[in-house]
Formats: structure tokens, C-alpha cells, sequence
């Protein structure tokens, strides 16, 4: 997931590729992923999946943007808590 958003960010990738390469990631991982991940994934990826739906995403660049920021936060704490987790055991 988190190689998606940034290969987006870089501009290499599509908002269309990015919401499918997204959804089949989760579609994998969800059962594993804690429900606050999910909770806050579903906000900020179903607004992207709607832009693109409304095919704005020029004009919600900056939105755009600001949802893919989010997500790829929430990887980042996901990937350092199971890190840590590693750590413990």
C-alpha cells in the first residue's frame, strides 16, 4: 500500500490505478488490520474512490492530495506498530 501512495505522489501513477491497487490491497489485508486502521482507512480512501467516480480529480487536486497524506500515514503507524510488536515477541 504504501508504495502505491508514494508512487502516486510521484506522479508515475493514475487516481484510477491507485483506488484499485488500494481496494485489492485491503481487500487482502483487512481481516488482519485493526478496526481503528479501517475505521479511518474507509474515510479517507472512499473520498478518493468518489472524486474519481465524479472524475474531478483536477479539480480536488489538493484533496486528492491531502487523502493520500492521511492514508500513507496510516501505513506508516500500521508498519512501526507490527514493528514493534516484532520487537516484543
Amino acid at each position: 500500500m504504501g508504495s502505491l501512495l508514494r508512487t502516486y505522489q510521484s506522479g508515475e501513477l493514475g487516481l484510477r490505478y491507485l483506488v484499485s491497487g488500494l481496494e485489492a490491497s485491503l481487500n487482502a489485508l483487512e481481516e488482519r488490520l485493526p478496526e481503528v486502521f479501517n475505521n479511518k482507512w474507509y474515510v479517507h480512501w472512499g473520498r478518493l474512490e468518489e472524486i474519481l467516480a465524479l472524475g474531478m480529480e483536477h479539480e480536488h487536486c489538493d484533496e486528492v492530495l491531502e487523502n493520500v497524506k492521511v492514508l500513507e500515514i496510516l501505513v506508516d503507524e500500521v508498519l512501526n506498530s507490527a514493528d514493534e510488536q516484532a520487537e516484543v515477541v
